[in-house]
């Protein structure tokens, strides 16, 4: 997805990385599904991309009582890991 729309944006690798204040290396290898990025790099991607947040997230099942999507949580501060996976990014 990130290369997708990175690509109909017109920008390169390094541009995009120097957008969002990553390496074009690493940024690369995000695309590839070779590395993860910290939950905290979400914002300025979206923003880079003029996307929101939930649209670089996989999907997340609503919960059926509470009408409520575990994205819709803002305490991440007991979630334990704050890296999501490489899994689907390109």
């Amino acid at each position: 997805m990130l290369r997708v729309e990175r690509a109909r944006r017109r920008m390169s690798q390094a541009q995009f990385g120097d957008l969002i204040g990553v390496d074009r290396t690493f940024y690369g290898a995000l695309e590839r599904g070779q590395r993860g990025v910290n939950i905290s790099r979400l914002p300025d991607m979206a923003a880079g991309l003029g996307l929101p947040v939930r649209d670089l997230l996989p999907s997340v099942p609503t919960d059926r009582r509470s009408g409520r999507s575990a994205l819709d949580r803002t305490d991440y501060s007991q979630s334990g890991s704050s890296t999501v996976g490489s899994a689907g990014w390109a």
